[in-house]
Parts: C-alpha cells; structure tokens; sequence
C-alpha cells in the first residue's frame, strides 16, 4: 500500500510541476479550494487499477493521508503544499470508467514507479518509525 501512496504522490507533485509548463489537463477534474487542488486520485480510483492491483482508493486512503500528512510535516521544500490534503478522506471509490485523459497519464508515467523506488528507499523507514511510535502509544 505504501508503495501505491508513493506512486499516487509522486504523479501528482509531477504533473503539478509540468502544469507550470504544459499539459493542463491533469487536474480539470479536481476542486481547488482555499487556492489548494485536491490530488488527482483518479489515477488509481478506477477499476483499471483496482482489478490490476486488488486495492481500491478506500483501501488505501487511510494510508495515502498519512504519508501525505507525514511528507507535508517533515520534508522541506514541502513538495505538496499546493494540494489539499484532508479531501483525501472524503474521496469515495470511483463509480464509473476510467476518463481518457487519466488513461493518457497512466499509460506516460513508467517512470512512477521508479519514482516510488525512491520514496520507499528514503522516506518510508522514517515514516513507519514515526507511525509506529505514535501508534504504539494509544
């Protein structure tokens, strides 16, 4: 799961940097409120990727909102401060096919999960440390 956090992450801090540029189309569907953008979860919420992978958006939200919570806390520059964070929670699972524009996405990101390599590697030790700990002590 942590490893789908991390791809969902990292393609939307990506095309949030290309939308400087280009392509403007990744976030046309995603609110922006209070100057934030939801994340495009439409990236994994579709039935593409949850037949591919078994896991749903509501698997994984959970997850998503805190490792989002925890890079947003903890690493400078904080890469997501454009985004809104707390719609992660209201997002319900995806009830109908998957739009065109996010399969165009899906089908130019192999690099993500390289990019998840990275995270994996670099931040999630540090996360489930911190996880771990704060969990331990309800």
């Amino acid at each position: 799961m942590i490893a789908a956090c991390s791809i969902i992450l990292a393609i939307n801090i990506y095309e949030k940097d290309l939308e400087k540029y280009k392509n403007k189309g990744f976030f046309k569907n995603c609110a922006v409120k209070n100057n934030l953008t939801e994340l495009n979860l439409d990236i994994w919420n579709n039935q593409n990727i949850h037949n591919l992978t078994g896991y749903s958006i509501e698997d994984i939200k959970r997850c998503l909102f805190d490792l989002a919570t925890f890079i947003s806390n903890n690493l400078q520059p904080n890469r997501l401060i454009t985004f809104d964070i707390n719609a992660i929670a209201k997002t319900n699972n995806y009830d109908g096919p998957i739009p065109q524009n996010i399969q165009t996405v899906l089908m130019n990101h192999e690099w993500a999960i390289q990019e998840s390599f990275f995270w994996i590697k670099q931040i999630i030790p540090q996360f489930l440390y911190i996880k771990l700990n704060r969990d331990s002590n309800f």
